[in-house]
């Protein structure tokens, strides 16, 4: 049982410094050891801060992810069998160098292992951004080139069609901000919407909404404009 007590495996950790250029972190184990003594008598002990632990974004070699770990954010740390220390160095198969199995030095730290509650403010789609932040990148479509999501809509995709409506939501209704920021014509988006059953009609109103907006700017102007003559 004291073997069994020295093997380290899982456990989360709180990050206390980030090293971007070696991409590792220091970081506290966040579990207490539970300690049974001679008496059977149960106390908690804190660990110590792990130093120089690398951080496992994720990525290959086509593809990588990479964020800027703060002080305060939590890891979920996982303890190898073995020191991988000349692997790290070579990149190659490598002697362990140490016959300790699953000790408290070789780990890796998986961000972002959060506590329940602690989901923060991430959208509930496939996106890439800051949590809560005002920039946030969204791949509800397989495509975002502009060309693409027309040719996608004019198949009728459904990813293709619930990515037009998202957008349009995001830009309450505006048409030609729904355009701007799908890289493509207002015009030929209307076109290829308005073929669509589900998007036809949102479309349709929010084109006559846009069309009564211009209507109403051009009856302002022209009221000033005879206020500026007479």
């Amino acid at each position: 049982m004291r073997q069994l007590a020295n093997l380290y495996k899982a456990c989360p950790g709180i990050v206390r410094s980030y090293d971007g250029a070696t991409k590792t972190i220091t970081v506290q184990p966040v579990t207490n050891r539970p300690i049974t003594d001679a008496d059977g008598q149960l106390s908690h002990e804190a660990q110590p801060e792990i130093q120089n632990v690398p951080v496992e974004f994720f990525g290959s070699s086509n593809l990588s992810v990479v964020t800027e770990l703060e002080q305060g954010d939590s890891v979920l740390l996982v303890f190898l069998d073995y020191s991988p220390a000349g692997w790290r160095r070579t990149g190659k198969p490598a002697d362990a160098g140490d016959a300790r199995a699953h000790g408290p030095s070789y780990c890796v730290a998986f961000p972002w292992y959060r506590p329940s509650g602690g989901a923060g403010q991430d959208q509930d789609t496939a996106s890439i951004g800051k949590p809560g932040g005002p920039v946030r990148v969204h791949f509800d479509c397989l495509h975002l080139n502009g060309p693409d999501l027309l040719l996608l809509l004019r198949a009728r995709r459904p990813e293709a069609r619930r990515w037009v409506l998202a957008t349009l939501r995001r830009q309450r209704g505006n048409v030609l901000a729904t355009a701007a920021a799908l890289g493509v014509s207002s015009k030929a988006l209307y076109r290829a919407a308005r073929r669509d059953p589900e998007l036809g009609l949102p479309f349709r109103a929010a084109c006559q909404g846009l069309e009564g907006s211009r209507k109403a700017a051009a009856a302002a102007r022209e009221r000033k404009r005879k206020r500026d003559a007479g």
